[in-house]
């Protein structure tokens, strides 16, 4: 599976192919030990951080008052950004 269909929550940073890499792994682990149903608990222990920070960075741009003080932040801490984006490629 690819994009939403893995899990992808945003384009931010092109995480969907991971997730789907990822979750292909977990899925042949899980097959070959003969625990199919071990699977979706280990996709989401797997994709929880991605998931959470992605979410939270979504949220914050619905707010009309935060999502007009995202860019210049970022602007203005650029080594924040990149350490947020860095944990979302993670």
């Amino acid at each position: 599976m690819a994009g939403d269909a893995a899990g992808y929550v945003d384009a931010l940073t092109g995480e969907g192919l991971g997730i789907a890499f990822g979750a292909a792994e977990l899925l042949v682990g899980c097959v070959v030990a003969g625990r199919p149903e071990d699977y979706d608990r280990q996709w989401r222990r797997m994709s929880r951080r991605y998931r959470l920070l992605t979410a939270a960075v979504l949220q914050a741009s619905e707010s009309s008052s935060l999502r007009s003080r995202i860019v210049p932040a970022a602007a203005a801490l650029p080594k924040v950004f990149a350490g947020i984006v860095n944990q979302l490629a993670e």
